[in-house]
């Protein structure tokens, strides 16, 4: 019998999942129908495959790699120190909170909603944690933190597929301030160019790691089910998120199970119809 595929999940809260219940690990916010888990199961009905799923939401990419990240009382160390020697497939989405992506799209809409916002800058004001101002890395340092993680993957599990996964799009054309989002233009406009750097970063890096990694872009065939849209994979933002556990700018259920399918069909049917940009498509 033919040993269980490995899939190991790395990244941040767009891989783990958070507020899609349930979740496996709450203060790692990974839910149990992330897609790295949906991939498992996909793969299960036709061999047996276990998934280990490292994600932890709020993870910057060097917390993937060589840092340990606090979530409350929680330490979580460096992913990749938990990572299996014998993976067979190891997926990667992360970088977002290296560029101050979702965190920034989310506080923005806080601070534009009636009250809540007023309420927010109150008590940072009080409790004397007013955010200084952020200096990001620069895209060019990103890209070499991905780099450095293929290279530790690859030496650690020198058989696993690895493959990056970009971010599905948060902010495409169905977005309007003051319809259906609490940003304005000019938040919207520094949204996408944001998302559109950490795409690069993952483009780029891939490009100077061609030979042991992959790249699936989920942006452009997700750029209609952005938040606003009639199909979103996305969530947006709205009070009642305040209750429900829902986390804003994040994908899905929806999005999730997109993303596990087009991973299926590249990993088990070994080919993938859609994007020829992709390196996965032309292996």
């Amino acid at each position: 019998m033919a040993e269980p595929l490995k899939i190991v999940g790395l990244g941040s809260s767009f891989a783990a999942g958070p507020g899609l219940k349930p979740l496996t690990n709450s203060a790692a916010g990974r839910s149990s129908v992330n897609y790295v888990n949906l991939l498992a199961k996909l793969l299960s009905t036709s061999r047996s495959a276990e998934c280990v799923d490292l994600t932890v939401s709020g993870a910057t990419l060097l917390n993937v790699h060589t840092e340990t990240q606090v979530c409350g009382s929680v330490e979580f160390p460096p992913q990749i120190s938990m990572l299996p020697s014998d993976a067979d497939i190891v997926t990667l989405t992360a970088g977002g909170n290296d560029l101050s992506y979702i965190g920034g799209l989310m506080l923005g809409s806080i601070r534009r909603t009636a009250y809540v916002g007023r309420l927010l800058d109150l008590a940072l004001k009080l409790s004397g944690r007013v955010p200084g101002p952020n200096t990001p890395p620069t895209a060019e340092d990103v890209t070499k933190r991905f780099v450095a993680i293929i290279d530790t993957i690859h030496a650690k599990a020198p058989g696993a597929r690895i493959i990056l996964v970009t971010y599905l799009t948060c902010l495409g054309d169905d977005i309007e301030p003051a319809v259906n989002t609490q940003l304005s233009k000019e938040q919207i406009d520094d949204g996408r160019k944001t998302a559109e750097t950490l795409r690069r970063c993952y483009i780029d890096a891939q490009g100077q790691r061609s030979s042991i990694c992959e790249l699936v872009d989920v942006s452009e065939e997700s750029k209609a089910h952005g938040v606003g849209s009639d199909d979103p994979w996305m969530a947006g933002w709205d009070l009642t998120m305040l209750w429900t556990g829902t986390t804003p700018f994040h994908p899905t259920y929806k999005g999730h199970e997109y993303i596990a399918q087009r991973l299926y069909r590249i990993v088990a049917e070994g080919h993938d119809e859609t994007r020829p940009g992709d390196a996965a498509s032309r292996r």
